[in-house]
């Protein structure tokens, strides 16, 4: 696979003899890291303190003190980005790792070894900075979600509360005519408990004509019942009711549902002006809970988004690319699927020469050109670096090739800043044979037969240039 061009982080090198820790700034310099050096432990945590360092590199000799004691004394001002390199003999390898070395190099020092070590642990560095970013982005939108649940929580106790202490019998219905809240009162006129009311109908409840499907389909149509009487057998006898019926409105203005009053006739007028001021309150915090529910069903499509989408370009990552590719080829049998997999050019020297803010422009361009010209035909994604990825449902090797050429000759033709950008592509489609991982595979060798080719290419998986290139 191809290098990413990192920033390379400092150096901090602790050894005490300085023939050594010469050797060492010198071969670490030449890898393109800013070096500061220490000749003890106690000089290490100054110098720590006052920059802290990407890499402390332990040499073999810590003027007195042990690695040991000197990633203990750094425990108190090192962060998670610190990664401790240490040189030792090749028999200490798995003591050091076991200490606590993130990697360890064995004597004799060999300089290409050490440009290796450095140049994976600046990656590691770099992953965990990339984590470190994104935790704490989720850790915002999960503090965000906390609030809103609380916020939730809270708004259903309030209108828990305030549906109770309303001295009539009232209860909420849905669409289907299903009890939601059903209230102290409700309780003790109807003398049901609430435990078997709620979740079923309300004409199995009542067992009679009045609370009908069509009287539920007509308050889910917004119409409002006023003084409605209607009559309920009970144990002591027969009891008259009056009912008033509000229809329950979501956020969107839609009924969803309705709540009811009802009272005996003959406490009606006494009760009717306290009946109306918490008819209303119940209205409005009914309408609070669905603002609620609102805010965390868009927190929670925002965490959604957040966790399946590259935090640069706003494409599909390597995580959601792979579920989407595995849907493509579940949710098909016959029809072909088609994987095209790209990459920028030259990229890394793109970088080196104008920097890495002129490279994420390119990035970001590279997305915008590729969503336009796949359109609806497939889905985008980014699946590392500056390497893309398209997948394309129910196209064959020739429509995704074309395809390809289409997002070729877009990339190359596009009014680039500070010189022509091109790509190389390589095409494999899924003719119900092969896996999800073989049909990246394949592309992947295709994409390196349009490499060797001379890049700005297409290739496919059967060309002859991909055939040489594996071989």
């Amino acid at each position: 696979m191809r290098e990413e061009h990192l920033n390379r982080p400092g150096v901090l090198i602790v050894e005490s003899n300085p023939g050594f820790r010469t050797l060492m700034a010198s071969l670490i310099r030449s890898c393109g890291h800013p070096v500061a050096e220490a000749d003890s432990v106690d000089k290490a945590v100054v110098k720590h303190r006052q920059t802290t360092f990407g890499f402390v590199v332990v040499g073999t000799s810590l003027g007195g003190g042990t690695p040991q004691d000197l990633r203990t004394s750094l425990g108190n001002v090192t962060t998670p980005l610190t990664y401790f390199l240490e040189v030792c003999e090749a028999g200490e390898i798995g003591h050091r790792m076991e200490e606590g070395a993130d990697d360890v190099i064995s004597l004799p020092l060999d300089p290409d070894i050490m440009r290796t070590r450095l140049a994976l642990g600046t990656r590691m560095l770099a992953a965990k900075a990339a984590c470190c970013e994104r935790n704490l982005e989720l850790e915002r939108l999960s503090d965000s979600l906390s609030y809103a649940n609380e916020n939730l929580q809270y708004a259903l106790r309030r209108f828990e509360i305030l549906f109770n202490q309303i001295p009539v019998a009232c209860f909420t219905f849905d669409a289907d005519g299903l009890v939601h809240e059903w209230n102290r009162a409700a309780e003790q006129t109807f003398g049901i408990p609430g435990h078997q009311a709620v979740q079923r109908p309300l004409w199995e409840i009542f067992g009679q004509t009045f609370w009908s499907r069509g009287l539920v389909e007509s308050a889910l149509r917004g119409t409002k019942v006023e003084e409605a009487e209607w009559s309920l057998e009970l144990g002591a006898g027969e009891k008259s009711f009056v009912g008033n019926i509000d229809p329950l409105h979501n956020r969107a203005g839609e009924v969803v549902g309705a709540i009811s009053a009802n009272n005996d006739i003959s406490e009606m007028r006494q009760a009717k002006e306290r009946i109306d001021q918490l008819l209303g309150q119940v209205t409005s915090y009914a309408g609070d809970l669905s603002r609620q529910k609102s805010v965390l069903e868009i927190a929670n499509a925002q965490l959604n988004h957040l966790v399946g989408t590259d935090g640069l370009t706003g494409l599909l990552n390597h995580r959601h690319f792979q579920d989407e590719l595995t849907r493509a080829l579940t949710s098909t049998s016959a029809d072909p699927v088609s994987v095209i997999i790209f990459d920028v050019d030259t990229f890394k020297s793109y970088n080196d020469e104008f920097g890495h803010a002129a490279g994420d422009d390119v990035l970001l361009s590279v997305a915008r050109i590729a969503v336009r010209v796949v359109g609806n035909r497939g889905h985008v994604a980014r699946y590392g670096g500056e390497e893309f990825a398209v997948i394309l449902p129910d196209s064959d090797c020739e429509r995704a090739s074309e395809c390809a050429e289409e997002l070729r000759a877009a990339l190359e033709g596009a009014p680039w800043m500070f010189r022509t950008v091109t790509a190389s592509f390589g095409v494999a489609t899924h003719q119900g044979e092969r896996t999800s991982r073989e049909l990246v595979v394949r592309a992947d060798w295709a994409m390196y037969a349009a490499k060797h080719a001379g890049r700005n290419c297409v290739r496919i998986d059967q060309d002859p240039g991909e055939q040489s290139l594996a071989a």
